[in-house]
């Protein structure tokens, strides 16, 4: 099953399905006290967590990233996340509208800068019909990017 990053209306392109960063890549590694990405490498993309930094998928549905330590040249960062209801999968457009609900208000906390007003823009991770019903996937999260290009360091109270 794989997650998918929702791009129409958010200037991110997606182009085709990614399902893995590769068979010979290393995983990931997370330091075990403050759980921060301490080594690039692939990870699951339900592993994803508030705070961890990767480069964006080449797709519109996948299932792993190249995740990295933020302090290292990254495209994209998790900054907020929330579970939708249970129930019957609600369509891809309750989805999106819920998203735009969170994920707005979140990114201005986040970047301490009015979404207008800034650089960087934002996507969400959401569930698929498929990872909806197998994976009993609720959660969606919010992903802050620079428009302008990869960074180092994490987006936070960047005000850009």
């Amino acid at each position: 099953m794989a997650r998918r990053v929702l791009a129409a209306g958010f200037a991110l392109a997606a182009a085709t399905t990614l399902a893995a960063c590769g068979e010979d890549e290393a995983e990931a590694e997370r330091d075990g006290a403050s759980d921060e990405i301490t080594s690039a490498g692939t990870q699951d993309a339900f592993a994803l967590k508030v705070g961890d930094c990767f480069d964006e998928p080449d797709g519109t549905e996948f299932e792993d990233v190249a995740a990295v330590p933020c302090a290292e040249t990254h495209e994209a960062e998790i900054y907020h996340q929330f579970d939708l209801e249970d129930g019957d999968f609600p369509g891809q457009d309750a989805i999106d509208n819920e998203a735009i609900e969170e994920c707005g208000p979140a990114f201005e906390d986040f970047a301490q800068i009015a979404y207008d007003d800034s650089l960087l823009d934002w996507y969400p991770l959401t569930p698929t019909q498929g990872s909806w019903d197998g994976l009993d996937d609720r959660t969606v999260q919010c992903v802050i990017y620079d428009t302008e290009g990869p960074v180092e360091g994490t987006l936070e109270g960047a005000a850009r």
